[in-house]
């Protein structure tokens, strides 16, 4: 008997779903190739580009002049571009390979947007643009979200408006309104005044590849709004944009964040957990009374010799060793600070020497681990965190991020200053009118004064972005002042101040500017006890 029309159409139908299953899982594959290989190229091209940009970073401190300064500084920014495209080209293949991914823990938005606008600022006063923002988050002190993937969609966003607007003015907002569920609406908008587009372009603004008229005179892959987009989705949100040709755009993404409890910072690591630190939570950094010492874990002779040469002015005892079993051999000899740990190494890798590290037990169990490496995926940072690590840096590692997450995690790297450096004051009253010293002495301890206040009181109240702000412009005009008259303990902890605030060390900032005022009063005491200021 011949099976009917139904039965034929019915095994028919199973051998098109059998097709098409399989179809779906060779894409899958692909996706995860194509993923694998383009990470796999990255890592080959980062670690060349770390040895060559913080070598240029290096060279940058070194005494140039302007011209020699200029051209290290075109060379460090043509390589950041590069690494810029490596970053997006990634995102490009973890999307398509579904495997992008959130790392959700508690953050503080204020000082997330409080970094943004610092890195921002600079870039546009370098091409000559005005930077504005407004940043009010209301009651929203702590969120649960990714802050790295926050942080990396704010970036593109303002990066853009950056690159396309020739003048004028660049405006980024952030506002955030609790919501009946105990949730948050984040509203983020940035602005600009380039020249704009069209609405035919609209539509697939955020498409790979797309590219604007304007695009081959600023360059550009086309990605980095397609990344927001992805980003935003994975989040949850929703991203659009206006503009009117010749007047500027418009772009706004809106997110809905849980609120987080606050979290209490931890001086050290919690011995054998199997959960990693949220990447928020940061120690508590005692004043220095010692020298510490850092162990350095880098199989890489040329990265041994960059992070070298990055740590030589500052004030660290640093060992060196080139794998991760030499790592264990010598944390259990030397009480270590700090390990700077590469993660792919021979012998023994930086994931497996972590993980061995937490198992030891007290104190070697806690010293902070610190991951070093080319692989930019937040899924690598959530190994590396899984593994014990305790924080993340991504090659190319420049030296004021290597030195701000120092300082993060040992407080600031200043060797102890006396009140007053004396060469300084005597050259001060050679160069001045006769009497004239203790009159401007006077002026700078008012100053001073003035200036300490201000920190101490804005210190209780960190969760502000204006009061983040006050405190970075009252540090860096007091170290500038303690400097030039050579109060050389208060510059010394004043810079330590700006250093932790920039960073967004929030609980290095309360441990500094304790004390504050009782070093401007040393300083006069000192001034007096010498016969410079009466």
């Amino acid at each position: 008997m011949k099976p009917g029309p139904n039965a034929e159409a019915e095994t028919e139908l199973q051998r098109l779903r059998a097709q098409l299953l399989d179809a779906q899982m060779r894409l899958r594959q692909a996706g995860e190739t194509h993923a694998r290989i383009l990470a796999t190229v990255a890592h080959e091209i980062r670690n060349p580009l770390h040895a060559m940009l913080s070598l240029l970073d290096v060279l940058g401190q070194s005494g140039l002049d302007t011209q020699r300064r200029g051209w290290v500084e075109t060379a460090r920014q043509s390589g950041h571009g590069l690494i810029g495209l490596l970053d997006d080209l990634l995102e490009l293949g973890s999307a398509e390979s579904g495997s992008q991914m959130l790392m959700v823990a508690p953050f503080q938005p204020t000082s997330l947007f409080g970094g943004i606008v610092d890195l921002i600022r600079p870039r546009a006063a370098a091409k000559g643009l005005r930077f504005e923002s407004e940043i009010a988050l209301g009651e929203a002190s702590w969120l649960n979200g990714d802050a790295r993937r926050l942080r990396q969609i704010v970036f593109n966003l303002v990066g853009n408006a950056i690159k396309f607007t020739e003048r004028g003015l660049v405006r980024l907002r952030a506002a955030a309104t609790p919501t009946p569920d105990g949730r948050f609406a984040l509203v983020i908008e940035v602005s600009d005044t380039g020249p704009g587009f069209d609405a035919a372009l609209a539509s697939t603004l955020f498409d790979d590849f797309v590219q604007g008229p304007q695009a081959t005179r600023v360059g550009g892959a086309g990605l980095g709004l397609a990344i927001v987009r992805r980003l935003v989705e994975l989040m949850g949100g929703t991203v659009e944009a206006e503009s009117t040709p010749g007047t500027g755009a418009r772009f706004r993404v809106r997110l809905l964040l849980p609120r987080a409890e606050e979290l209490a910072p931890a001086c050290a690591r919690p011995v054998a957990t199997d959960e990693p630190a949220p990447p928020s939570l940061l120690p508590v950094a005692p004043p220095m009374r010692r020298r510490l010492q850092v162990l350095l874990v880098e199989d890489s002779p040329t990265n041994r010799a960059v992070a070298l040469a990055m740590l030589k002015t500052a004030p660290l005892i640093v060992d060196a060793v080139e794998n991760g079993m030499q790592a264990i051999e010598r944390l259990q000899q030397t009480a270590y600070d700090l390990v700077l740990m590469d993660v792919a190494m021979p012998v023994m890798d930086g994931l497996e020497a972590t993980r061995a590290i937490r198992a030891l037990g007290p104190p070697v169990a806690q010293v902070p681990v610190i991951a070093m490496t080319a692989n930019a995926l937040a899924a690598d940072e959530m190994r590396c965190r899984d593994a014990g690590m305790d924080d993340y840096l991504t090659k190319p590692i420049e030296r004021a991020n290597l030195l701000a997450m120092l300082t993060r995690w040992l407080g600031p790297l200043d060797e102890p200053r006396p009140a007053i450096d004396e060469t300084i004051v005597v050259r001060l009253l050679q160069e001045v009118e006769p009497g004239a010293l203790t009159r401007l002495l006077g002026v700078f301890l008012e100053e001073a004064r003035n200036r300490a206040a201000r920190i101490e009181a804005a210190v209780g109240r960190l969760d502000a972005a204006e009061a983040i702000a006050q405190i970075e412009h009252e540090s860096h005009a007091m170290k500038g002042s303690a400097e030039t008259f050579g109060a050389a303990a208060l510059a010394a902890r004043a810079a330590a101040i700006e250093s932790a605030i920039r960073a967004r060390a929030l609980d290095t900032v309360r441990n500094q500017a304790n004390g504050l005022a009782s070093l401007v009063i040393d300083a006069e005491h000192a001034y007096r006890a010498r016969g410079y200021y009466q």
